[in-house]
């Protein structure tokens, strides 16, 4: 589910959020904006953060979610953030609690 999107002429970025076969929770970001480029000699930046299954039902909780509208939920909390959606959701998980695991791809 796509969480954020923003698209202008200085940037070109989405967060998204989905969930995997072992029922791990996904929040991936990607940046494609010019900066990044400039910054990282690279036209993309991306991003995974995984709350693994055990931890998720904390995540419904801390949200007042079910499994069935969790992703609206994780929506609802981000989306207004804009490009600092990714940011809002680490220090979410951070003051819940709630334990993560973050990755960059370049």
């Amino acid at each position: 589910m796509k969480i954020v999107e923003v698209r202008s002429d200085r940037t070109n970025y989405m967060l998204s959020a989905s969930r995997n076969r072992e029922g791990d929770l996904l929040v991936s970001g990607s940046d494609m904006s010019p900066w990044v480029t400039e910054r990282f000699s690279t036209d993309e930046y991306e991003y995974f953060y995984v709350v693994k299954a055990p931890d998720v039902v904390a995540v419904c909780a801390a949200l007042g979610a079910t499994e069935d509208d969790l992703l609206d939920r994780l929506r609802a909390l981000l989306a207004p953030h804009g490009t600092a959606a990714s940011t809002q959701w680490k220090a979410w998980l951070t003051a819940q609690n709630i334990p993560f695991e973050f990755s960059v791809w370049r």
